[in-house]
């Protein structure tokens, strides 16, 4: 109605069934164009006018009949009528090819074509699509992260043959319709998973559906329809389904090695024609901070620690991805609006370190995607049940090796759980998993935040547990604890005396630290050892044997350097085997220290610089190590732990019988000069005052000798001179510490 008085005719009175000549000009000059022609019936001022549609007009004048039978034209695959109002065939013919031959109930089976002999009869036909259908995937935010890659033009109205056409001519394997028949191409696809509606799918839909693709696959006919340019892998053609299948022949290609070393070989492809073979290290444990060995001749492998390697292993990783650019992508609650993300899983924004427990952070804001990655040591052998608890969505993967390529989904929440809500949904819980005890797992967690609250944590039930509970930095690391070769050939030490033993170390005797031990101090009521240790008590040794832990820790031996105060007591038995602790009094580098054997330790070469205690039923030696954090080598009565564990006490120590170390003579190390401990007098106390050691430089060593001897009442260090203890009272000077130092008793108990 923009020109009314120009588009519309004068009224023109018509009759029914009678036909009319009709025909429209049109010229376009230049920009949009568009023809039409419509009617008002019965018109009025007020009547809006309809296009006149396909039923009403032909290209000829209809034809005049008096029934049915009147209009037919022999086509089997269509139906004709008369109209007896009109008394005029029907210019549009009834379609009964659906009818006459219905679908196929298989999309792939192709079409089912119905053919016309033209004399009333027909028959119908199979007529092969130029395309098979694979299935429907999701495509969230595929304006940005498509599914499939390439996007064809910038409109819309794609039916199947022009999407397949124009997928055909870009050179690509797949295309895809969406909604109002968006087109799209590409050579993957499924990143995000499957949808779940796909009947919208078949040839003639004009609506494919809302964020998914109806993927399809162009028909093969010949094998060389299916070359997908991959030396690794030999494809073939199914002529009865028109779809391409792939097997991967890598073991053909790169056939396993003789020799045990050399026995993993991957098959790299270049093209269809050529690729190589690498051979991938046998005994590659996954961890940066090992040398990976293998013997040939043993057929075994072995891994060494590397010095000052800069990995540490403590903890797990909590990667998060916030978007950056596209940050408002990642405003969805699902984990496939996390895998839509280009930088998901290989570059997250950041990566930092959880410790405490297999749990990240909570309140860390909204629209973020994270997971949570590290390998989890069994304490005992038997079925677990693994959980994971999250706000929003989150899935978990398990590994039955340390091969994170291994993994498989057990586990997902789907929408939200409160914090360590393990049991909301059946989903949250994995099936009964086997563990063996001292074996390494690879565990990783996905976890995607919209908005609100957040929360991420993985729990497990142990065998013979009733109760969930979060795993604890006890159990988990970043990379594999390291295993070196098996050097405990014999559980029966020459000198030592077994006192507390589990699984391959048992031996007939295990328990000398119980109730009714020759090495439990009369009246104690509980299991120690303080028989070796009385407040007068010089250096002695207890050593732990683990076949099965990492190298460094297979032959662990604690050197006690300081007697305890007065009064206090240690439960040895309590401390190895149950609560590691530093108190009281059992400091790592002052109270004692730890040594990968016994000869280091007789010697005081090499002393493990780095240890931890205070973890609730976890003993030995808990994360102590050579240089820094080494996870899962402790052992535990009630945990679990390492599974193979002796623990035995040298028999020259010093037991309650033992006599006192007597005090070196007065010209043994020469006659003692000038310090900072005073008599009454004020002046340098030179009586009852005994020359230990030359060893000037180390306060802590000078303590820990002087306060192995009886009845001393001060220790002092000489610079230049060396180490002295005291058997007189004696008071502090004013001398300068930084070069003389004297400690009497009260300050080096407490040193």
């Amino acid at each position: 109605k923009k020109n009314e008085a120009t588009q519309k005719s004068v009224p023109i009175d018509l009759v029914l069934g009678e036909s009319y000549y009709f025909e429209g000009r049109h010229k376009e000059g230049g920009g949009g164009d568009n023809f039409a022609v419509a009617w008002a019936i019965d018109a009025t001022d007020e009547t809006t006018p309809a296009i006149i549609q396909a039923k009403d007009i032909s290209m000829y004048p209809p034809i005049a009949c008096k029934r049915d039978a009147d209009c037919t034209d022999n086509n089997y695959c269509t139906s004709n009528t008369c109209n007896l109002e009109t008394k005029r065939c029907s210019v549009v013919d009834i379609d009964l090819s659906q009818t006459r031959c219905p679908p196929f109930p298989s999309f792939n089976e192709g079409l089912n074509v119905c053919k016309s002999n033209d004399d009333g009869t027909g028959y119908c036909e199979q007529e092969d699509l130029p395309f098979v259908f694979v299935g429907c995937y999701i495509d969230q935010n595929y304006e940005h992260f498509p599914d499939l890659s390439t996007r064809v033009g910038i409109g819309a109205g794609y039916d199947h043959y022009a999407c397949h056409d124009a997928c055909i001519d870009l050179g690509h394997k797949y295309f895809g319709l969406q909604a109002n028949g968006i087109c799209h191409c590409g050579d993957e696809y499924g990143r995000v998973g499957e949808a779940e509606y796909c009947a919208d799918c078949s040839v003639g839909s004009p609506n494919f559906g809302v964020q998914k693709n109806c993927v399809f696959e162009h028909r093969c006919v010949l094998d060389s329809d299916c070359d997908d340019g991959d030396w690794c892998t030999e494809n073939t053609c199914n002529t009865e389904t028109g779809m391409c299948s792939s097997v991967d022949i890598s073991a053909t290609r790169c056939p396993a090695l003789d020799d045990f070393c050399g026995s993993i070989q991957k098959c790299i492809p270049v093209d269809e024609t050529t690729g190589s073979c690498e051979t991938v290290p046998k005994c590659d444990d996954f961890n940066p901070c090992s040398t990976d060995t293998c013997d040939q001749t043993m057929k075994s492998c072995s891994h060494s620690r590397i010095e000052s390697c800069p990995y540490p292993e403590e903890g797990a990783f909590l990667d998060t991805w916030e978007g950056g650019d596209v940050a408002e992508f990642l405003d969805g609650s699902t984990l496939a609006d996390l895998y839509v993300v280009p930088d998901f899983p290989d570059n997250p924004d950041y990566t930092e370190t959880i410790t405490s427990f297999l749990e990240a952070p909570q309140q860390r804001g909204n629209a973020f995607g994270s997971r949570l990655r590290g390998y989890i040591t069994a304490p005992a052998t038997g079925e677990y049940l693994l959980y994971v608890a999250s706000d929003d969505a989150s899935a978990l993967f398990w590994s039955m090796d340390t091969n994170p390529d291994n993994m498989e989904k057990i586990a997902y929440v789907e929408e939200y759980t409160d914090s360590r809500q393990w049991t909301k949904y059946p989903t949250q819980e994995s099936d009964p998993i086997s563990l063996v005890v001292g074996e390494t797992y690879y565990v990783e967690a996905h976890h995607k935040e919209g908005g609100g609250g957040d929360n991420l944590a993985i729990g497990w039930k142990i065998p013979g547990a009733i109760h969930t509970t979060i795993i604890d930095g006890s159990y988990f690391s970043k990379y594999p604890p390291i295993k070196g070769t098996n050097q405990i050939a014999n559980a029966v030490i020459d000198g030592w005396t077994q006192v507390y033993a589990k699984g391959s170390l048992l031996e007939v005797y295990p328990d000398l630290w119980a109730s009714s031990s020759p090495y439990t101090k009369q009246g104690a009521g509980r299991r120690n050892l303080n028989v070796v240790i009385q407040n007068d008590s010089p250096v002695f040794y207890v050593r732990r044997l683990c076949p099965s832990c990492a190298e460094t820790h297979q032959d662990i031996v604690y050197k006690r350097l300081t007697a305890l105060p007065e009064g206090m007591d240690i439960d040895y038995f309590d401390l190895f085997t149950e609560n590691w602790k530093d108190h009281p009094n059992n400091s790592n580098l002052i109270d004692f220290t730890l040594h990968s054997s016994f000869e280091d330790a007789l010697v005081d070469a090499n002393p493990w610089s780095y240890c931890n205690y205070n973890a609730d039923n976890v003993g030995f030696p808990r994360e102590c190590g050579p240089s820094g954090w080494v996870g899962s080598q402790w052992n535990s009565v009630n945990k679990g732990g390492q599974p193979d564990i002796g623990l035995y006490v040298w028999n020259a120590n010093p037991s309650i019988t033992d006599p006192a170390r007597p005090l070196p003579s007065v010209g043994e190390f020469g006659d003692k000069q000038a310090g900072t401990c005073v008599g009454a007098d004020g002046k340098p106390q030179d009586l009852g005052v005994f020359k230990i050691s030359n060893d000037y430089e180390t306060i802590p060593k000078c303590l820990m000798m002087c306060a192995a001897y009886p009845g001393h009442t001060a220790c002092e260090l000489i610079l230049n001179q060396g180490c002295y203890v005291h058997t007189l009272e004696v008071a502090r000077g004013s001398g300068e510490i930084g070069e003389h130092g004297c400690w009497v008793i009260s300050d080096a108990s407490s040193v």
